[in-house]
């Protein structure tokens, strides 16, 4: 068993010659060095995640470099550098699932980025993939559907919020109840200021010098308040495999619209599925093997 020590090493307790898990192992006909080979296969193990993914997260091997072994172990092209991507191809999910179409002009039909089980079943299906599928890296395939759907990312950062839990969001501003409660407090306070001018300023003083001596009681009581920097009783470590996904969310800044569309035009979107009966001019079809081969039926089809 491959286990990884203190220090990040590999400790093998049951001997070099141990098999590599497929998804890796075909790296060391590719120059890969057994021991870059051996430590991946203990961090998939201990993290129950797959050897590739664990090869490429922990930075053992580049992805340009692992893509472009696999590429040639498969006996397919390797798209080298940025590529564009048809602009109708579906956004997140061709970035997510690391399959997205090639714009016009382009010898392969589809750029595909496989992971965990996918790299096993190319590589069984080596020698028999269609001529229209590519390889690229994850990073390359996300950066082409990025810059050929830079309106529909604009409108997911921006109005994501909004269409989910709009009630968390502001961007319509006040509601009609928030509205018509600041009205009604607005005439009130109007009609109390013009009946009984010196009990109404009384009472306005009252409630915002309550206010504001409360919140400044809180921040001194924050300050105040003995809390120590190191818990009392540590909590038991998680294991590698139990810790949780998360996201990072970063700000877009200077995202253009493209095809003299505004950004919240809806029919950037439509007929994102749609499917000619014949490749031609600025269509895209899939190879028939392809959802055997990523175990799904594509989504990107145009």
């Amino acid at each position: 068993m491959l286990v990884p020590d203190q220090s990040g090493r590999v400790v093998n307790e049951e001997g070099p010659g141990r098999a590599l898990p497929a998804g890796i192992a075909f790296l060391e006909r590719h120059g890969v060095p057994r021991d870059v080979l051996d430590r991946a296969a203990a961090l998939a193990s201990s993290c129950g995640v797959a050897a590739d993914e664990a090869l490429l997260r922990a930075g053992l091997l580049s992805e340009e470099g692992f893509f472009r072994a696999l590429a040639a172990e498969a006996g397919l092209r390797y798209l080298d550098g940025p590529f564009r991507v048809h602009p109708r191809a579906v956004f997140p999910q061709a970035a997510l699932a690391g399959l997205a179409p090639l714009g016009e002009g382009a010898m392969e039909r589809f750029a595909y980025s496989p992971r965990g089980e996918g790299v096993t079943r190319l590589l069984a299906s080596a020698g028999r993939v269609s001529h229209g599928l590519a390889l690229a890296t994850p990073t390359a395939i996300r950066d082409g559907v990025v810059a050929a759907r830079s309106a529909s990312v604009a409108r997911a950062a921006a109005d994501g919020l909004a269409r989910a839990m709009p009630h968390l969001s502001y961007r319509d501003g006040a509601d009609l109840r928030q509205r018509l409660v600041c009205m009604l407090a607005g005439f009130v306070t109007g009609c109390s200021a013009s009946l009984a001018p010196d009990e109404t300023w009384a009472a306005l003083s009252f409630a915002f010098g309550a206010a504001f001596l409360g919140n400044t009681a809180i921040r001194l009581a924050a300050v105040l308040e003995s809390i120590p920097t190191v818990p009392a009783r540590r909590a038991p470590p998680i294991a590698d495999r139990d810790l949780p996904v998360y996201a990072v969310v970063s700000v877009l800044r200077g995202v253009r619209e493209e095809g003299g569309r505004r950004p919240d035009d809806p029919g950037r979107d439509r007929g994102a599925v749609s499917r000619p009966a014949a490749h031609g001019a600025g269509s895209v079809s899939a190879p028939r093997d392809l959802a055997a081969l990523i175990g799904r039926e594509p989504f990107c089809h145009i």
